[in-house]
Formats: C-alpha cells, structure tokens, sequence
C-alpha cells in the first residue's frame, strides 16, 4: 500500500499515536487505580475515566479478493486465507459538566500466500471523538471528529493494487440548547475531506493512482421535543456545500471525466418513542436536493461533446428529481433485558459519489441477538438487502444481499472465541460489477 504517499493519511497516523500516547500517559498518572484493575474490568482513571483496550486475533477466508465477476478471467477470481489483527481502545469520561469519548480501532490484514500479498491491508484505521463541554448548564457545548483511512475492494480485475483507498476526515461543533427538561435545540457546523486513491488504470487513469479529494462544509441543526417521557418529537436538517479539487480529470486513456461541485440539503423529521416495555420505534420523513454546479465542469474542462451536461453520454447535469428527493427511516425494535433483541429496520436516502453524480439507495436490514445461552453462548445474526441507483456519468442499478451470523463463547470475562461467516453479493445491470463473495472467519477477542 502507498499510505506514506499520502499526507492526510500521515497526519492522521500521527493523531492516533498522540492519542495512544495521551491514554497511556493518563493510565500512568492515575497508576495506583489502574494496579489495581483486573482483566475485563478495564482501567480506572480518577473517579470519572475509563480504558478499555481490546484486541481481536483471528484468520479469514475470502472467496472472492478483488470481487470479480463471473466474466472475467477465473484467474482474477482468487481466494485465500489471511491473518487478522485488529488492535482497538475506549477512552471514556463521564462527569456532571462534562463528557469525553475517543475511540480508536487498527485493523491488519496478512495474506498467508504470498502470490496474494497485494492484497495485504496494513493502514484501515477509524478514530473517534466526541465531547460536550458545561453539559450539566442550559447552554453547552459539542464536538466531535472522525478520521477513518479505508481500503475498499475495488470490483476489478486482481492488479497491482486492487482498492480504492478513502481517507475522510468528519468534524462537528455547535451549541446545546436546553430552556427545560422537554426541548432540546442543537445547531452547529461541519467540515469534511475526503482524498480517494484508486487502482492503476481504472477510469482511464493509466499509471496515476491518485484520483481526487474535495472539501464539504456547512450547518446542520436538531430539535428534540419530549411530549411523554419517553417519546419525542424530531426535526433536523442540514445544508452544504461540496467543492471538488479536479472538476475534469483528463488523462491518455480518457478524453475527461466530469466531477461537478455540488450542494446538498436534507430536512426531516418524525416520532422517536417507546411504546411498550419492550418496543420502540423511529418513524421519519423528509425532503433532500443536491443541485450540480454545471459550470464547474465546463469552466476547466477543453471542450467539446464531453463537456456538454445535457449530453446522452455524459449526463452530469442531472440532479436530483421526484422520489429520488424522498428521505425515509422507519424502525421498529423490540428487546428484553438480559434476553433476544431483534430489529427491522428500512431506509430511503441518497449520497454522493465519486465518479458520477449520486446514488439513491432503499435499504431493509433485519437483526437478531439471543439471550446468553448458559451466561457464555451469545447468537447473532443481520440480513441486508440494499437496492443503489447511481445517476450521471455512471448510470448503474444495484441489489445488494449481505448476511452475517456470528456465535460467540466467552471463557471469561476478558476473552473470547468468535465464529462468523459472511455472504455477500451484487446483482447489477452491468455485468461487470456482479461478484459473490462467501468469508467464514475466527477469532479470539481480548479485553483489559
């Protein structure tokens, strides 16, 4: 992997070590608490803190790497097993005024073939931060940040480096307003980078791996209204706008792609309640629009059939229009203490893409846990079907099947085996983008 190659990547592998190194230097400073910790029971910092370091460490096997299609070269169709280490730690505080979360999870993945160490992963990362500052006043404050460097499969044929690598970076911060116990007013602004890496060749890109980053910024906002004690009313919306540092990427295997500067709206709202002991829903309605910015497209690029938006081919001047602006979320949960929980869950929305305009997407996801069998056995299961729309210079229809099940038995407190078996596959009216990818895995999982 080039992750050295990327600057937003170094800086924020540097951000992770400082924030290794500030939990770690906490834990020294709090050390008579923390000698006293025992395994599972995590570490004690002061009376409000708490480090829970964990890591995972197991094998999977993949079907299906590169998740090609049945029509390309058997040999691109490869399987394997592979090494997992994923290293991970919860640093939390909780006090009347104030509240702090960071979360950091590292993942490895090691190919035991060596004809399959290009498609070794060493640098995925996720990290999480979130805060609130006079929590316990009528006006606070929030906060929060998300780095995350993910390398995703990049549905081609096994080469050179067969992922598009992602780093994006989330951040949020605004006001808490609370006059009462039954209204409660967020509002505040965001800002986002995203820098996207692809494969060799892909897009016509010939030898550049390098594809495009871009920045996001603007305001969103969030009414709560509490009419029983424990069902709400909510509101929220949310406006920004998008520019994209390569509006027209030329290279010698294509005559350009349009990627047009863009603004996005969404306002929605709905009930959030429980209805029994046992039950809670989340139903919500809303209106999206993402206008393209044609002429940020036609300002750079060199003209001709290519840089009209209204072109058959090329049709990045289309935006957003009828049930494509509908935004839906309806969830029903139904959980007992120390008992099964299961969910359904359905949701209607769009987003933003890469290398076209948008996708609309459907998604109904089902879940299911089990209670402990014998205080160490726990079952769980999700089946996802996802239906995705891509619109403007890629015109692509979707379906998604994605189901999981993992079993897990816990030796003590502090370890535990893991079994899980993932079955993933795309349905596509391009041939091309079809894949079935079948990766069973085991692992041992150890918290402090």
């Amino acid at each position: 992997m080039e992750f050295a190659q990327n600057p937003m990547s170094t800086l924020a592998s540097r951000f992770l070590f400082r924030c290794v190194s500030a939990a770690v230097c906490s834990g020294l400073w709090s050390g008579f608490t923390l000698a006293h910790a025992t395994p599972g029971e995590h570490l004690q910092i002061g009376k409000s803190g708490e480090l829970a370091p964990e890591v995972d460490l197991g094998f999977q096997y993949r079907s299906n790497i590169a998740q090609a299609n049945v029509g390309q070269d058997p040999r691109e169709r490869r399987s394997g097993v592979a090494l997992t280490v994923a290293p991970g730690a919860r640093l939390e505080h909780d006090a009347p005024g104030s509240y702090l979360l960071l979360q950091g999870n590292y993942k490895i993945i090691k190919y035991l073939a060596r004809s399959l160490s290009v498609a070794d992963q060493f640098n995925d990362f996720d990290i999480r931060l979130n805060g609130e500052l006079l929590r316990d006043k009528p006006v606070s404050l929030y906060f929060s940040d998300r780095p995350a460097l993910v390398n995703n499969n990049a549905d081609r044929w096994f080469g050179g480096n067969p992922f598009h690598t992602r780093f994006r970076n989330e951040a949020h911060g605004g006001l808490i307003i609370q006059p009462g116990s039954v209204l409660s007013v967020r509002v505040g602004g965001s800002h986002e980078y995203d820098n996207i890496q692809i494969p060799p060749g892909v897009g016509g890109t010939g030898d550049v791996r390098a594809f495009n980053s871009r920045q996001g910024a603007g305001v969103n906002w969030d009414v709560r209204y509490k009419f029983l004690p424990r069902t709400a009313i909510v509101v929220m919306g949310t406006y920004k706008s998008y520019d994209w540092s390569r509006n027209w990427i030329v290279s010698p295997n294509n005559p350009g792609v349009a990627i047009p500067d863009f603004r996005q709206f969404r306002i929605s709202g709905g009930l959030r309640g429980r209805i029994t002991e046992r039950m809670t829903i989340n139903a919500e309605f809303g209106y999206g629009a993402s206008p393209y910015d044609e002429n940020s497209v036609i300002d750079v690029c060199s003209g001709g059939v290519d840089c009209d938006p209204t072109n058959s081919a090329n049709p990045f001047g289309r935006d957003l229009s009828g049930l494509q602006k509908l935004l839906i979320t309806l969830q029903a949960k139904y959980s007992v203490v120390n008992g099964p929980s299961a969910s359904l869950t359905y949701t209607r929305d769009f987003n933003d893409v890469f290398f076209t305009n948008f996708m609309t997407y459907d998604t109904l996801r089902l879940s299911y846990a089990s209670p402990k069998i014998g205080s160490r056995i726990g079952l769980s299961a999700t089946l996802t079907g996802r239906r995705e729309t891509y619109v403007g210079e890629t015109n692509r229809s979707d379906l998604f099947v994605d189901g999981t099940g993992v079993a897990t038995y816990a030796f003590r407190d502090w370890v535990a085996a893991n079994a899980a078996v993932s079955y993933r596959q795309r349905l596509s009216n391009v041939a091309s983008a079809q894949y079935v990818d079948f990766e069973p895995q085991i692992y041992v999982t150890f918290a402090y």
